[in-house]
């Protein structure tokens, strides 16, 4: 997060909010979706509601256990895999400084939050794959 806030400020305003590539987020929608996902599990590790599951049973299973090691192993996220509509950003691309100093807050929110889970052995709740550890053992 700290490397992709100093890369962010560095940016100038037309860098700020053009897309990387056509169809994909300007790094301003990214930081407003880093901000929404950092919310959206400080909310349930507060007791709040999860995201909701979009996919169950089985399929979830085998993304859990076929995709999820994939994705650590080699950081990257499938092609085309679209964000939750929770957490996509608005088309408009929010304020620098507003966007950025939410999302440092709910960062450094969520690092306490998943301090405490810790001892807790808190869970949250995947779209894709489902309840997991909200602290890896």
């Amino acid at each position: 997060m700290r490397r992709f806030t100093a890369a962010a400020e560095g940016l100038d305003e037309a860098a700020w909010t053009r897309p990387r590539a056509p169809g994909q987020w300007s790094p301003a929608q990214v930081a407003e979706h880093l901000a929404l996902s950092y919310e959206a599990l400080l909310r349930e590790l507060g007791g709040g509601p999860g995201l909701r599951p979009r996919v169950a049973g089985l399929r979830q299973r085998l993304l859990r256990w076929v995709l999820l090691p994939h994705v650590l192993f080699h950081r990257t996220l499938p092609v085309r895999v679209r964000a939750p509509r929770e957490l996509r950003p608005a088309d408009t691309p929010p304020d620098r400084a507003a966007v950025l100093s939410r999302m440092r807050a709910a960062a450094e929110r969520l690092e306490r939050g998943l301090d405490a889970g810790r001892a807790t052995g808190a869970r949250v709740t995947h779209p894709y794959f489902g309840p997991l550890p909200a602290v890896p053992a």
